[in-house]
């Protein structure tokens, strides 16, 4: 028989030591209930430490979501699941992710700038009550702290560097659309310095996390001087976070160079596609060694001649097409040009080129945008009042996006807008003239890329009558030849051309004069151009297309020699159709093309 025992009488407590363990039983309590609820919900805090008054956050060393696109179809989706995925799970998740090249490597040390962009929903990321003039909220205002953590390498297992980004970065826009009317307020648009990364083709990688500080309080309880530091220091939880993305450093300018080009890409199912074969271009998992001589190496950068979104004064379409190409533009930096489709009116200003110029940040820029709306007597005179399809463009949009230039490996490349003057004495040409093809350092750089949205040689009906590009070519032709520029890339017409060199309409039999390449085909809603002015074509037409969607890729081998060739999107054929070596204008006398 068991006999049971009375119950021990508790030893004797002063009211104050058994208040002290009341509240530490409510604590303990109170961390297990709030553990369990931050798990089931996703949030889990982040460990902190205070440095100076500062949380550094230290972060998982792995993360699931890392996977690699390149094995996919353009329409299988699981290209986007890991793009999509966390959606699910925060409440304020960046999203249209995109980097840039922000500085040249520099030549001494060998390290370069990059940004990195993405936005935040207003309303989701705790913004919604401030007024369209507001700047990012603050910690001040909503306790949220950006995010970027970064370091070199395949996986996230070394060296872990941290950059808080603040309300300086932060950036938006209104515009009301001239085709519904209605306005529109833009996400919370980030633009990210990523500074001192090394160059030469290095793989990084990099992940975006928001962070709420939040305070926890118990006024219920009579804590301990002890224990309330615990609840009002406060800690650091998770609203968002991106999976690991990875991308290459821009390479050092004695080393080998691949860049994709492709205009007009629009959103289409076409548009994924061309997507897609850049992508496998970029080939992140390959090492930079060729395996044999003549093959380029990955793709480290993608340059857009204009015509991006096609957004056409529909904001909400750059929304759509940001997110449509991140799969691409998360890994492969970008480089742009404004296209017609970029003018975009807004209804009530006026004022032209604001998302385009709100969404991006394109290398070296040179000074903040100088933008004048066109007249309101100009604008009736448009098609349904739309700026997006004129022959001749009557504002100007200077500096900014507009027009810059930057190196990236064996190239430099120079970006014009075909939509401002270019006219002897405007600041596009005296820019142009005095200071960026003056610069340029053709022992560091040898090659020289030029690229604008409009060509100035078509061989395709629809474009060929237009005023901007006539202007432009009577402006500009003799200064290319001038400096010997090796290529000129636009978009516009919806096909891809390829021409001899060229100056004032005649082949150049000393190659010393550019050679035209227009990469219109992206695949945009357009569709291709109506047909070919003569049937025949010109005598200084090489190659011509308009039934296929495509990019072009460049590779400079070496500073002599570089290898073009134009990767369609169709599978019923050939991927490669056309595919030349070309020398360099600068330092060979005549041209094997």
């Amino acid at each position: 028989m068991t006999i049971m025992k009375p119950l021990q009488r508790l030893p004797h407590m002063s009211c104050a030591q058994l208040t002290t363990r009341l509240a530490f039983l409510s604590l303990v309590l109170f961390l297990l209930f709030t553990h369990d609820e931050l798990s089931c919900s996703n949030n889990f805090p982040y460990s902190s430490k205070g440095n100076n008054g500062n949380d550094w956050l230290i972060l998982p060393q792995h993360d699931p979501h890392l996977a690699s696109l390149l094995k996919v179809s353009a329409f299988d989706n699981s290209l986007y699941d890991a793009f999509h995925h966390p959606y699910n799970d925060y409440s304020c998740q960046p999203r249209k992710i995109h980097l840039s090249q922000g500085t040249n490597v520099d030549p001494d040390s060998g390290v370069v700038n990059m940004t990195l962009s993405f936005s935040l929903n207003r309303t989701q990321c705790g913004g919604s009550h401030q007024t369209p003039s507001s700047s990012f909220p603050t910690a001040s205002s909503s306790n949220l702290h950006m995010v970027v953590v970064y370091g070199r390498g395949i996986f996230p297992d070394g060296r872990i560097e941290q950059r808080a980004a603040d309300s300086e970065h932060s950036v938006h826009f209104d515009f009301t659309s001239p085709v519904t009317g209605e306005l529109y307020q833009s996400d919370w648009i980030q633009h990210v310095t990523l500074p001192n990364l090394i160059g030469g083709s290095h793989l990084y990688w990099y992940r975006i996390s928001i962070v709420q500080q939040q305070s926890r309080h118990l006024p219920q309880l009579h804590l301990p001087p002890s224990f309330r530091p615990v609840f009002l220091r406060g800690s650091l939880y998770k609203v968002g976070e991106t999976p690991t993305y990875r991308f290459r450093t821009p390479p050092l300018y004695h080393q080998p160079t691949s860049l994709a080009l492709v205009g007009d890409l629009g959103q289409t199912e076409n548009s994924t596609k061309t997507m897609n074969r850049i992508l496998q271009a970029a080939l992140l998992d390959q090492k930079m060694t060729p395996i044999y001589d003549n093959m380029p190496p990955p793709v480290t950068q993608v340059l857009i001649a204009g015509d991006l979104s096609y957004a056409d004064g529909v904001p909400e379409r750059w929304d759509s097409w940001l997110e449509l190409m991140q799969p691409l533009l998360q890994t492969l930096p970008l480089s742009s040009v404004p296209g017609n489709h970029e003018i975009e009116c807004d209804n009530i200003t006026h004022n032209v080129f604001v998302p385009y110029e709100t969404q991006f940040r394109n290398p070296n820029r040179i000074a903040d945008p100088d933008m004048e709306a066109p007249s309101d007597t100009y604008i009736d005179t448009l098609w349904h009042r739309m700026c997006n399809t004129p022959s001749q463009f009557l504002g100007h949009y200077n500096f900014g996006n507009a027009f810059y230039q930057y190196q990236h490996g064996m190239v430099h490349i120079i970006a014009l807008n075909s939509y401002t003057s270019i006219l002897p004495g405007s600041i596009q040409y005296n820019w142009l003239a005095q200071v960026a093809l003056p610069s340029v350092n053709r022992d560091d750089t040898p090659w020289l890329l030029v690229m604008f949205h409009c060509p100035l040689y078509t061989t395709f009906l629809g474009h060929n009558d237009e005023i901007n590009p006539t202007l432009m070519k009577s402006s500009i032709e003799d200064l290319l030849k001038k400096h010997r520029v090796n290529m000129v890339i636009s978009g516009h017409d919806h096909a891809y051309l390829r021409t001899h060199p060229l100056n004032h309409d005649k082949i150049d039999s000393t190659g010393q004069s550019p050679m035209y390449w227009t990469l219109g085909a992206g695949g945009n809603r357009e569709q291709h151009t109506k047909g070919y002015i003569y049937e025949t074509p010109e005598v200084w037409v090489a190659k011509r297309d308009n039934d296929e969607y495509g990019y072009g890729h460049f590779f400079a081998k070496n500073k002599t020699h570089a290898h073009l060739h134009w990767v369609r999107d169709g599978t019923s054929s050939e991927i490669v159709r056309d595919a030349v070596w070309i020398e360099n204008n600068y330092f060979v006398n005549n041209s094997t093309n």
